[in-house]
């Protein structure tokens, strides 16, 4: 469990089904990372989003979203 020494704050985790999201995921761009490792696609101020996997690409939509609204996301 990686969150074990989490100790307070919202967090939510979803995992979808494989074919759920596949308009924003494409296995042709797949980066392995290592193995506790992580990537920013993005600095901001106001908000974090973490995501995985085939939600990578609708996640940032919804960063864009938010961004033209003023929230600054990471």
């Amino acid at each position: 469990f990686l969150m074990e020494n989490f100790e307070s704050g919202p967090i939510s985790i979803r995992f979808p089904k494989a074919s759920e999201d596949s308009k924003f995921f494409s296995y042709e761009n797949v980066q392995v990372l290592e193995f506790g490792k992580s990537r920013v696609l993005k600095k901001g101020k106001n908000l974090t989003i973490i995501s995985v996997g085939s939600l990578v690409g609708l996640a940032n939509e919804v960063s864009l979203l938010l961004e033209k609204k003023g929230v600054s996301i990471t």
